[in-house]
């Protein structure tokens, strides 16, 4: 009964596994040309490519709590850059906004031209 205890895996093992994949992926991204990387997913998402293969070790291992961290760890990571997402989404549609140029009303008189020709 012990035995089965003891191969449980840990929860911390299974976050840090997590973070520290995110991490080597990032890395891994930023030396990659951009139209390699899909930058428009995320690591939210492209978070998959490493989390299958260490949830399918976990499971085959039977680490049901290393299991857990690495999903745990994941909805970490992915909640994370949602909100990176969402903020960074925000401060650019307000720079946005502020960068339209302002155009004189059709009503406006026209500003005579250096020279006295209108």
């Amino acid at each position: 009964m012990e035995d089965k205890k003891a191969n449980a895996g840990s929860l911390g093992i299974g976050i840090g596994l997590t973070f520290a994949a995110a991490i080597v992926f990032l890395v891994l991204g930023l030396m990659m040309p951009r139209t390699v990387f899909p930058w428009f997913l995320g690591i939210g998402l492209c978070q998959l490519v490493y989390l299958i293969p260490l949830g399918a070790y976990s499971w085959k291992k039977k680490q049901v709590k290393t299991l857990q961290g690495l999903l745990i760890g994941a909805a970490f990571v992915f909640l994370l850059n949602a909100s990176c997402f969402g903020w960074v989404v925000v401060s650019l549609q307000r720079e946005s906004h502020r960068m339209v140029p302002m155009s004189a009303p059709q009503d406006a008189p026209a500003i005579p031209k250096p020279g006295g020709q209108p």
